[in-house]
């Protein structure tokens, strides 16, 4: 009489599960928000706008000018061309689950759980990087229109020695940023890709006329790099956009 003694492979079992569990999806339910939805493709495009043109057109336009010139205008094309294929991403996305709600979400839907959390973790990391860029941004424009006081006051009295810091704490950048704090769109299937593809090229083609006036009406060499809208208006002699623009950039940034 033979004894037949079945044995166990733990760590087989281990690896089998945590492939599982990394590669699991969430189960689509269809309980779509209870918002109302009334969005059109003309306000979700403008959204979109709204989200995408920000830092690199109010502040950051002077630095890309004065470092790398004229190819400014082959980068911003090429940055775009990555955004058009990031937007196609999203718009499949959406088609598949419209009720999903972000990158997260529809990852988790789609890719599985551990993708998700990858991208979840990034976009998190995204979103604290931009805000504190767009409060940075926000206060050099505030501090040009005051004559750069209050960096000046800072430097004075509270200036950092670390090198990986910056010279002066950014209080105006704090206090911007602690009062900052697809589920109302009709037809998402349709709206929110072709919305998302529109605000692309939109985008694209402002950034590329932008990228073309500031390396022509003025020097790039010359540019500033903390207010470069207000000091191109001032060096040409269009002092009445200069206000313009002063005002615009705080109202964008605060929008972004």
């Amino acid at each position: 009489m033979s004894l037949t003694i079945k044995s166990s492979n733990p760590c087989k079992t281990f690896f089998r599960e945590l492939l599982r569990a990394i590669f699991r999806t969430k189960t689509t339910t269809h309980e779509y928000s209870k918002l109302s939805k009334i969005l059109d493709m003309f306000d979700v495009t403008m959204l979109g706008l709204g989200t995408t043109i920000g830092m690199g057109s109010y502040i950051f336009i002077g630095f890309y000018a004065q470092e790398i010139g004229p190819a400014m205008i082959i980068s911003h094309f090429l940055a775009a061309s990555i955004s058009f294929m990031n937007a196609l991403c999203y718009a499949e996305f959406v088609s598949r689950e419209p009720g999903s709600g972000g990158a997260y979400s529809q990852a988790y839907y789609l890719l599985g759980e551990f993708l998700a959390a990858i991208i979840g973790w990034l976009l998190a990391a995204e979103n604290i990087v931009g805000s504190a860029l767009s409060a940075r941004g926000l206060s050099e424009v505030i501090d040009k229109c005051a004559g750069n006081r209050i960096s000046g006051y800072l430097k004075s009295y509270m200036t950092f020695k670390t090198p990986i810091l910056a010279d002066y704490p950014d209080v105006a950048a704090v206090l911007i940023e602690l009062t900052i704090l697809s589920s109302e769109v009709t037809e998402p299937e349709r709206t929110i890709p072709i919305s998302l593809l529109l605000s692309v090229i939109i985008a694209t083609v402002l950034y590329l006329f932008q990228s073309f006036t500031y390396t022509l009406v003025w020097p790039y060499c010359d540019q500033d790099t903390t207010a470069p809208i207000q000091h191109t208006m001032t060096s040409i002699g269009m002092d009445i956009m200069k206000w313009v623009t002063t005002v615009g950039c705080p109202i964008g940034l605060l929008g972004k």
